[in-house]
């Protein structure tokens, strides 16, 4: 690595962080309100997801999505609550809080395990290790934590060598 280069490098990777808050939800940005142009959480990306896991949960499959931004995991399970889905997700409270303790978050892993909900909606980096999701049968993703791993390992929550259905990841 060339000395110098993390200074050259650094606005590219806040750049990063502030496109991932523009294309997956902007009012979560902490720094949304220094603009007057009137922001929405209905971006192509959050409207397309919204859509998709509809559509399953209609079909009857049990549906993980996945966000690498906390607040979009409570913004996704409020909307999709609103249209009648039995919805939970990783988060204290309203949805806008802190991630659930490790008993609690096994505890709503049971009950989608057991067909309690349709949809169980959490942050990538919460449920990426330990927990076995082989009955839902599909994951829908709204934006990508910067490492391939994180991504991998929250997918395969589902993918399992037990899965009794097929798996779709959208």
């Amino acid at each position: 690595v060339k000395r110098g280069t993390h200074v050259q490098m650094a606005p590219m990777l806040g750049l990063d962080v502030k496109l991932n808050y523009a294309s997956v939800l902007p009012k979560t940005d902490p720094d949304h309100a220094w603009t007057t142009v009137p922001v929405s959480n209905y971006t192509p990306a959050a409207y397309r997801a919204l859509v998709t896991i509809m559509s399953l949960v209609k079909q009857g499959r049990r549906v993980l999505v996945g966000t690498d931004i906390k607040a979009a995991s409570g913004w996704l399970a409020s909307e999709l609550s609103q249209k009648g889905v039995p919805v939970r997700t990783m988060l204290k409270g309203n949805g806008s809080g802190d991630t659930l303790d490790p008993a609690d978050r096994a505890k709503v892993v049971k009950e989608f395990q057991e067909g309690a909900m349709a949809v169980l909606c959490s942050t990538q980096k919460a449920i990426r290790l330990g927990h076995n999701l082989d009955k839902g049968s599909a994951v829908v993703l709204l934006g990508f934590d910067w490492d391939y791993e994180t991504y991998a390992q929250f997918t395969e929550r589902v993918h399992r060598l037990t899965s009794e259905l097929p798996i779709d990841i959208y």
